[in-house]
């Protein structure tokens, strides 16, 4: 062979070389980036499309959106569907009280993020009918929902993964919440509010497993028994927190503690029964549920809850709770799905406003950790007082200046000061938390006000 040849050879060899590469590059580089999200409308024409499609889609709603689904609605997952919602608003699937919302087929997969599902209604799961497939529920809001028969929200046969969700207010025969049949995995979640009929307030575990940890379940009710869990075969339970009436029946299965949970049984009964590092109580002292911050409802801890530090910082498992907040915030990580805040600072929550001088006017100061939630388990003494020299010189302020926090805020409804003036600034202390300070507000004078009445009353006119 010549030299010219010789050179033409190895080129193309080399070529194939670099064409092989080239391909291995594309196949292996595309496998390794993950999937781009498909965006769709924020619509019910949108969220059907996605259904359709499967794979990755986001519904990307810039403002709070309620999808109210109608008689055109297919909700049957056939395809594998990662559905998102990464706007910054808030999106409602609304099942009208009349359609389920989704039908998970057999060996199918659907994970669901940032939704709120409501008003799903069909005669077994309301919300979600899992039919042997994966369902895998986060950051999401579940309620309202009704079966006929079971699972208010989510019947399951296949496997259910929920983190960081709350399902109140749904209701079935059995299973309020979940029927299952399969295998539940429930972590950093709030359930309450929830009700059967028949039995299983909160969750209904015929023939699977269920397992719970770090998780609330509160106030779920039943007409029979297991008001937060009706069990037949295997549930396991770990740094939870479960209160109601007639919390547990274990019919003929087991109910595993491993842990650092807590029940509080009001009526002493139907009892999960805890012992060990598990405290059981007839009063768990929990707030009301709502918005205490993060984008899913939660039920706070109030001060002196013997849920607070109840794990030690070795055995929390998760490093947040279902808000977000960091565990521990104390000495160790408080039991359940709510993390009780450190407080750090202080914030004036009601300005004042419309001030006479000698009449009472009101301000509220809250007690936050770090991040600006509200320190529920906060209760130490506020004090309030004018500020360096804004008002008017020689001013007193009267009434209670200090007043005890009641779940981290301190309300002061009778302070008055006795001098009209403008620019006045009130400064709230507490220890070593860091003060805050009313914005500037004006102070009428009441003698103004007197003389205003009496020339107009006299017919007099103002120069």
């Amino acid at each position: 062979m010549s030299n010219l040849g010789k050179k033409w050879h190895i080129l193309g060899r080399l070529a194939v070389v670099l064409a092989g590469i080239a391909l291995l590059l594309v196949v292996f580089g595309a496998s390794a980036r993950p999937a781009q999200a498909v965006v769709q409308t924020c619509d019910l024409a949108g969220l059907q499309a996605a259904v359709n499609n499967g794979g990755t889609q986001d519904l990307a709603c810039a403002t709070d959106t309620t999808i109210i689904l109608d008689g055109t609605w297919n909700g049957t997952i056939a395809k594998d569907l990662t559905l998102t919602n990464t706007g910054a608003g808030k999106v409602t699937i609304n099942g009208a009280n009349t359609y389920r919302i989704f039908y998970v087929n057999s060996g199918i997969s659907l994970s669901l993020t940032n939704f709120n599902l409501t008003g799903g209604n069909a005669t077994l799961g309301g919300a979600i009918d899992n039919n042997s497939g994966t369902v895998t529920v986060t950051n999401s809001t579940l309620y309202g929902n009704s079966a006929q028969q079971q699972g208010g929200a989510i019947e399951n046969f296949g496997t259910v993964t929920i983190n960081n969700s709350t399902l109140y207010g749904n209701s079935a025969v059995g299973g309020g919440a979940i029927f299952n049949w399969g295998g539940v995995t429930i972590s950093n979640s709030t359930l309450y509010g929830n009700s059967a009929t028949n039995s299983g307030g909160a969750i209904d575990n015929n023939s699977g497993t269920v397992t719970i940890s770090n998780s609330t379940l509160y106030d779920n009710s039943t007409t029979n028994s297991g008001g937060a869990i009706y069990n037949w075969s295997t549930v396991t339970l770990q740094n939870s927190l479960l209160q109601g009436n007639k919390i547990c029946f274990n019919s003929s299965g087991s109910i595993t503690d491993n842990g650092y949970n807590l029940e509080a049984e009001a009526l002493g009964s139907y009892t999960c029964g805890f012992s060990g590092t598990s405290i059981n109580t007839t009063d768990a002292k929990l707030g009301t549920p709502g918005n205490n911050g993060g984008v899913t409802n939660t039920v706070a801890l109030l001060s002196g809850s013997p849920a607070i530090d109840a794990i030690p910082p070795a055995s929390c498992v998760v490093t947040a709770d279902q808000r977000g907040v960091k565990r521990p915030q104390g000495t160790g990580c408080d039991i359940g799905a709510f993390e009780t805040q450190v407080a750090t600072q202080l914030a004036i929550t009601t300005q004042p406003s419309g001030a006479v001088a000698g009449t009472a006017f009101t301000t509220t100061v809250t007690a936050q950790d770090a991040y600006g939630n509200t320190a529920t388990n906060f209760s130490g003494a506020v004090t309030v007082a004018i500020k360096g020299s804004t008002g008017t010189t020689g001013a007193t302020l009267s009434g209670t200046l200090t007043v005890n926090a009641v779940n981290g805020v301190a309300t002061f409804s009778g302070l008055s000061l006795d001098k009209s003036g403008t620019g006045y600034v009130l400064t709230a202390t507490s220890g070593t938390l860091t003060p805050a300070d009313t914005s500037g507000f004006d102070v009428a004078s009441t003698c103004s006000l007197a003389a205003l009445k009496i020339i107009v009353s006299t017919g007099g006119t103002l120069d």
